[in-house]
């Protein structure tokens, strides 16, 4: 068939088949579909041969000298004979420069100048496994690529080698794409100054074949002012593996979460002591910039992961340097440094996002995990490194036992305890331009961080091996003097890793006891209520005069206020007397413009909703984020100011889905309590602080139509006779109003109103009137204690401390028609009965009280409340240091949580003496026994 076309015909068929080799680079961005990359097109590696095989060749040379040309004059040989010798001799590699040569071939100065340009196409490089290679490349062998991370000094890019382009070292080939990790660099001008630089970063990589936690570079290509290190792909980053990923939940798990670090720790040990030159002398490489996004995980076939120490641009090499030149014999040698970060230019890295950034430097100059001596310009060695180790073994435990929120947490606790919301370890003194190691210090929130992890554990057994860590990396490894770090090695940050992980795998499973025999069951339908642990109590000092203490659904947050004053704390988990450092402050807020808060606050486990105390009421709304903190110090994320005659109490439910609040509607005669509930959804969305008008008539209407709070429902009773408003589990609103006596019947009556709340409507219920006979003035002991139902529309009230009553209702099927019934009235036997609180479902009563003439407080588990047959009591726990007085307070609150696993209720009192609250805060934290399976 070639014989037959002419020769145009014949070139046009060879350019055909030339161009079905072309290679179009495809560029992949996140978000967006791939894109061609015309201008860096080139052909694989032997196309040329392919395409100009010698048998095409021998019918090209036969074209040519069938036409005859005056340069075919002087050519002697057959075609064959001709393609037979440019296959042999290879007369001219490319690429060609010599413009005069190539248009004395190609006769003219387009074609010539379009060859000049093409040729380059041809000559994409080979990467070569451990080889460094250079040259004037103008098209690079990537079939595609993907951007996948950015860091202050290259860009790492996922790509695909086209096939041929990658040599092992005993010269076979790809034969399909490879896919590998790219880091290019952008070199420094003074590149030709570090050639020692360059050669001991090839020592560095080469020492990585035999580490299997250090990743191995595959080779390098340089051109231009591009040096790119290829490496086998990973399959993330430590810190996108920990965004990504659940944590470990078993034991074994955990276990091998921990050898990683272990791992992880013997890597640095290798850098650090055991890297060789080829002419076996010691090497110590410091890396210096040690982070979880520079330790890459590779996971394997079976789901194990290995991770890898890589990028060690930031690297400083201490060798030892012959001051003779006869270096097989010479034995005295001096110590000098290799800085591998001169090699290339670094970036400036941006602010954004700096937690889940890959920049070292942050805003400050100061890296999040780098040593304290790095960030102040003193000399850098291995405890530097010591230091950036210790840093990720903290986060990487807060992430295996609390999840990639706890490491988010973790790095917003560094950034609010330091001195200029900088996320670092440590902190530096901010008055001082050129601060020495004695001005820095460690960060609080590191210590209150670590306290935290290992109080939190599951499990005793847990809890001391969290302990043993958390102290040995407080006590010697977050050190700021880097001499005295300087005593501890990675090898003992190994050995205590090893000893954690034998610890997990040599702890059993938390099972329930079991026995031959069944044990006695308590009326609380717990296992052995003697298995109760005692009462811990923690004081907390506040300024005084404290004008309320709440705390919020599941015993959280602990808020207490004073006049001008509001702290919010967060509860850890209490195991000692002494462990008031686990109670982490999240802030405290002072109202604006001088004014004073009142008793009104409410608190969720979300919300915190608090006023001050003026004719102008202002509120402050505070959220916690989704781990839980409260950044009071911050800002609220709601402030308003709501003119009305008089704010008299303020509740939120347990949701943190709404707020109630009841005002007087008047100032003269006997005002009527005027009832509001508002989402917190509308009220997060209210940032004004122009005045906003409350209803004042019993009619409802406002005269401002912009009232953020929406209709008011009057309630029934005066404002000054109002006991408590509190909201129950299911959303109930219950209003319960102090004891009256009415001269006509002779009796003492209170009223018990509840609205069901939900889809924003309220639907109110029947109100419940409770009476007692006689002449005597009962105010104030016929109503002792209210608690409602958790679950169910009810609640139960103690009158006179000795009698128990329990009401439910009940509606219509199919309609808001609800009526209320009397469940029980019954004795409460020897015990005088102070506080009550239902459980979770509504199964048991607890309450505190008190033997009959003795003074000392018991927790009861009070069961058969709600049914009509006589109660059952059992004392739960006792406590010798709680009085009367005490529990009888306004600032006395109680709460279940149940978030670790086992029921624990909390109780916040303070001392009270002649009706002023005095003393510090008391916390008790009583663990409940777990109910039966």
């Amino acid at each position: 068939m070639a014989e037959n076309m002419d020769f145009d015909a014949y070139c046009n068929l060879l350019y055909q088949n030339l161009a079905r080799h072309a290679c179009y680079p495809r560029t992949e961005t996140d978000g967006a579909g791939p894109s061609i990359n015309k201008n860096g097109v080139f052909f694989p590696e032997g196309t040329a041969e392919e395409a100009l095989s010698i048998r095409k060749l021998g019918h090209l040379f036969n074209h040519i000298l069938r036409s005859g040309s005056p340069a075919c004059r002087d050519i002697s040989g057959t075609a064959a004979n001709l393609a037979q010798r440019v296959v042999e001799r290879e007369l001219r590699k490319l690429p060609i420069d010599n413009f005069t040569f190539v248009k004395s071939i190609l006769g003219s100065d387009a074609t010539t100048a379009l060859f000049l340009e093409k040729q380059y196409e041809f000559l994409a490089p080979v990467i070569k496994k451990y080889e460094e290679v250079k040259g004037d490349f103008r098209r690079v062998p990537y079939v595609r690529e993907r951007l996948i991370g950015r860091g202050s000094f290259g860009m790492v890019y996922e790509v695909e080698i086209s096939p041929q382009h990658f040599q092992d070292e005993t010269g076979l080939s790809n034969l399909k794409n490879l896919p590998l990790a790219r880091k290019d660099f952008v070199l420094s001008s003074w590149d030709k100054a570090y050639d020692k630089e360059r050669e001991v970063l090839r020592e560095i990589v080469r020492n990585g074949k035999k580490n299997d936690n250090i990743m191995e570079s595959w080779g390098s290509l340089e051109f231009g002012t591009t040096y790119s290190l290829f490496m086998p792909l990973a399959d993330c980053d430590l810190m996108k593996y920990m965004e990504s990923r659940s944590p470990p939940q078993s034991l074994t798990e955990k276990a091998a979460f921990i050898k990683c670090a272990v791992d992880l720790s013997g890597a640095i040990a290798f850098l650090h002591d055991q890297l060789e030159s080829p002419f076996y002398e010691k090497l110590s490489c410091i890396h210096m910039d040690l982070k979880p996004q520079n330790i890459l995980v590779v996971i394997n076939s079976k789901g194990e992961q290995t991770w890898k120490v890589s990028d060690f641009n930031m690297s400083r090499v201490k060798g030892s340097k012959r001051i003779s030149d006869n270096e097989h014999l010479q034995l005295n040698r001096s110590t000098t440094f290799y800085e591998i970060n001169r090699l290339f230019r670094q970036e400036k890295p941006s602010t954004a996002n700096s937690f889940r950034a890959d920049s070292t430097i942050n805003r400050r100059g100061t890296g999040t995990y780098l040593a304290p001596e790095a960030c102040i310009g003193d000399p850098v060695q291995a405890e530097s490194d010591i230091w950036s180790l210790g840093c990720v073994i903290s986060v990487v435990f807060t992430y295996m036992c609390k999840g990639f929120a706890g490491v988010e947490e973790f790095s917003r606790v560094r950034s609010q305890n330091s001195r200029d919301a900088t996320d670092c370890f440590f902190t530096l003194p901010q008055k001082k331009m050129f601060p020495k190691i004695g001005d820095i210090g460690l960060n609080d929130g590191v210590l209150k961080w670590l306290k935290r992890l290992r109080t939190t554990q599951p499990t005793n057994a847990e809890k001391a091996i969290l302990e043993d860590l958390t102290r040995f990396l407080t006590k010697h490894v977050f050190v700021i003097d880097p001499i005295r770090r300087r005593k501890t090695t990675a090898n003992q940050i190994r050995g205590q890793l090893v000893a954690a992980f034998k610890a997990y795998r040599q702890t059993s499973e938390p099972h329930e006891e079991r026995t031959s025999s069944p044990r006695k069951r308590s009326i609380f339908g717990f296992r052995n209520s003697a298995l109760i642990f005692p009462p811990i109590r923690l004081d907390i000092t506040l300024d005084s005069p404290l004008i309320a203490c709440v705390l919020g659904s599941k015993a959280h947050p602990l808020v207490c206020v004073t006049p001008t004053k509001l702290v919010a704390y967060r509860i850890l988990d209490i195991t000692s007397e002494a462990a008031v450092d686990n109670l982490d402050e999240c802030g405290n807020a002072t109202p604006c413009n001088g004014q004073l808060w009142s008793k009104h606050v409410a608190a969720s486990t979300q919300h915190i909703i608090a006023a001050t105390d003026n004719k102008e009421i202002e509120f402050y709304l505070y959220k916690a984020d989704h781990s839980g903190q409260f950044g009071l110090s911050t800002g609220p994320q709601a402030h308003w100011t709501l003119n009305c005659p008089g704010l008299r109490k303020l509740a939120m439910s347990r949701d943190g889905q709404y707020v109630a609040l009841v005002v007087q509607s008047g100032f003269h005669g006997n005002p009527k309590a005027m009832l509001y509930i508002a989402g917190l959804d509308g009220l997060l969305s209210t940032q004004t602080d122009r005045p906003q008008s409350i209803t004042s008539s019993a009619s409802g209407s406002s005269s401002d139509a912009g009232n953020i709070l929406g209709d008011a429902t009057l309630v029934n009773c005066s404002v000054d006779d109002i006991y408590e408003m509190v909201f129950s589990k299911a959303n109930i609103l219950y209003i319960v109003s102090k004891p009256r006596h009415t001269r006509q019947v002779q009796r003492n009556e209170m009223t018990v109103h509840a609205w069901k709340v939900a889809d924003g409507r309220r639907t109110s219920l029947q109100p419940v009137i409770i009476t007692h006979n006689g002449n005597n003035d009962l105010s104030h002991g016929l109503l002792t204690a209210f608690t409602p139902f958790s679950q169910t529309p009810g609640f139960t009230v103690v009158t006179e401390k000795t009698r128990v009553m329990s009401y439910m209702w009940q509606n219509d099927v199919g309609t808001d028609n609800w009526k209320a019934y009397s469940l029980s009235t019954s004795s409460t036997g020897r015990y005088r009965i102070l506080h009550i609180f239902w459980d979770t479902d509504d199964r048991t009563l607890l309450a505190l009280g008190v033997e009959q003439s003795r003074s000392l407080i018991h927790l009861l588990a009070i069961t058969n409340v709600a049914k009509r047959s006589d109660p059952k009591f059992e004392s739960l726990a006792t406590f010798p240091d709680l009085r009367e007085e005490s529990v009888t307070s306004g600032l006395f609150t109680l709460a279940i949580d149940g978030s670790t696993g086992q029921d624990c209720l909390f109780i916040t009192t303070i001392d009270r003496t002649d009706r002023i609250e005095t003393g510090p805060v008391r916390l008790f934290r009583v663990p409940l026994p777990r109910r039966p399976r």
